[in-house]
């Protein structure tokens, strides 16, 4: 009424919104906060995932030293890729080998691959598993369980994986190991192509699925810059448990994970598995 401001009606309009510099100020923060929320996330991604990386190599390898332990038999964890490893088992000794063609009369059965032979270990747990058994009549005909054999030899056979535990070579098994009688020996078949198995060499069988390293993670130095496989790198990953479980000597096996840059090293020894700060 006197001609002044109505300053109620001025608070009313100013509570209903908020100033450009206000806006301003609102968006900052929350920019800010989202910033912080990202970062601690990929950081506690990346720990996830640094941490799932020991620990699958840590279960592998105390897994490795139980077998030695229960079982009495050298056992190893090999790298077979840049992000693969597995276990294996130490089965025997190479005496033959065998190119070609089966050379030993099981039927009208041949196979072309590479057969190992091997004149003293006993391989019969792994002819077993599959529930047949070797065995002739008195005229020297195939009983029904053996017969099966011939089966296997002519049909393609999806095999496990053995290892020369001398070269860290590896290969598919195409023929089950099996007794020949007409030489004396344990038999098997693998890859015709396959690398290794010299006479004189060790060799040994897979015996858990192969593990895979958490995705990104990789054994350090096993790739060139135009990510071929260093082959030579990988075979020389490995850790060997003697019977009883002693370490045959302590092992550092380092991981790298080239999209984030994040690396670490794991130490092996008798007293136990670590990561190594770095």
């Amino acid at each position: 009424m006197n001609g002044l401001p109505d300053n109620s009606t001025a608070r009313g309009r100013r509570s209903g919104g908020f100033t450009l510099l206000e806006l301003i100020a609102v968006i900052g923060i929350v920019a800010l906060m989202a910033t912080v929320v990202v970062g601690g996330f990929t950081g506690m991604a990346e720990a996830m995932a640094r941490t799932a990386a020991w620990q699958s190599l840590q279960r592998a390898v105390m897994l490795a030293r139980e077998d030695a332990t229960i079982d009495g038999n050298d056992t190893y964890l090999f790298a077979v890729d840049v992000d693969r490893f597995c276990l294996v088992r130490k089965a025997g000794v190479v005496t033959g080998v065998v190119n070609g063609e089966r050379p030993w009369g099981i039927g009208e059965s041949t196979k072309n691959c590479k057969w190992i032979v091997d004149e003293y270990a006993d391989l019969a747990d792994r002819w077993e598993s599959l529930g047949v058994t070797l065995q002739t009549t008195a005229d020297g005909d195939l009983t029904t369980e053996a017969a099966t054999l011939a089966e296997i030899i002519t049909e393609d056979y999806d095999g496990t994986l053995v290892f020369d535990i001398d070269t860290g070579s590896y290969a598919r098994i195409t023929t089950p190991s099996h007794w020949e009688s007409s030489i004396d020996a344990w038999v098997f078949g693998v890859e015709k192509d396959a690398s290794g198995f010299a006479v004189n060499n060790r060799y040994g069988w897979v015996t858990q699925p192969v593990y895979a390293l958490p995705e990104g993670w990789v054994f350090e130095g096993t790739w060139n810059d135009d990510g071929t496989k260093k082959d030579s790198a990988i075979k020389n990953i490995k850790v060997h448990f003697e019977p009883g479980g002693k370490l045959e000597k302590s092992v550092s096996i380092k991981l790298e994970k080239p999209a984030s840059g994040q690396k670490m090293e794991i130490s092996v020894t008798n007293t136990g598995v670590k990561p190594v700060k770095n």
